[in-house]
């Protein structure tokens, strides 16, 4: 499974979690590790969930920061999934924030609202641009 695959899964799980709170990121991991061994190489997707797992607090308070009209807890868990993802991937694993931003953007397009990509990347540019 490809980094866009795998970055796929991980935003599915954390918008899981966000839904059941106290709900370990990797045992979503371990199932998909089972259904197909083959298929899927959970080490892109493992290690920015165990990182968004320590780190989410840092994290959303950022998002927060960076809130212009908005209460936190009014965004869209699938739009705060895809940020806290971004974030992540950013921050802690120093990928291009370019790429980031256009794959959760694309994420955004796809499972979100019409409006969710330029939220998305408008909150990601405050905190890149800071």
């Amino acid at each position: 499974m490809g980094r866009r695959s795998e970055r796929e899964v991980a935003f599915r799980l954390i918008f899981e979690r966000l839904f059941n709170e106290g709900a370990d990121f990797l045992t979503g991991v371990k199932l998909l590790e089972e259904e197909d061994n083959a298929k899927y190489d959970s080490g892109f997707a493992k290690e920015v969930l165990e990182g968004v797992t320590q780190n989410l607090g840092v994290i959303e308070q950022q998002i927060k920061d960076n809130l212009v009209g908005y209460k936190f807890e009014r965004i869209y868990k699938i739009d705060l999934s895809l940020l806290i993802l971004a974030i992540y991937e950013i921050k802690y694993q120093n990928t291009d924030p370019k790429i980031v931003i256009n794959e959760v953007v694309e994420l955004g397009k796809k499972f979100s609202t019409d409006k969710s990509p330029a939220f998305i990347n408008g909150i990601l540019s405050k905190i890149i641009n800071g």
